[in-house]
């Protein structure tokens, strides 16, 4: 009997964000190129964004992105989705990880959550 232990190498990223509410918009989760400023000044590998369809209070999504690829472009960009629509934006923008955790936080996604149907949204 042959036995094998299979070892993989793990990346781990610490995931920088920051909360802050806007009075014109509901996305709170590094919402505008002022929070993207202060996790660069922090040197985070990682920054996460709100990659919802909703209402940004300042830039569109897609010039947050541009932004943060110009001006570090070595840094991972996590979008924060809540729906399968979500998740099929930050693929056409080529966001490098997407996160679900805004699943059932939005208009959209409310009463839904990563469970149901067997984890088939995370799938």
């Amino acid at each position: 009997m042959y036995k094998a232990v299979l070892r993989f190498p793990i990346c781990m990223y610490p995931v920088g964000l920051i909360k802050r509410s806007y009075p014109n918009s509901e996305v709170y989760i590094t919402p505008t190129k002022k929070e993207v400023d202060e996790l660069l000044k922090l040197k985070v590998e990682c920054i996460a964004l709100d990659a919802t369809t909703r209402l940004r209070p300042k830039q569109g999504l897609q010039t947050i992105i541009n932004y943060i690829r110009t001006i570090s472009p070595e840094t991972i960009i996590m979008g924060d989705c809540a729906t399968y629509e979500d998740v099929l934006c930050c693929n056409q923008l080529g966001l490098d990880l997407i996160g679900t955790t805004l699943r059932g936080y939005t208009v959209e996604s409310r009463g839904m959550n990563n469970l149901q149907d067997n984890y088939a949204f995370i799938q």
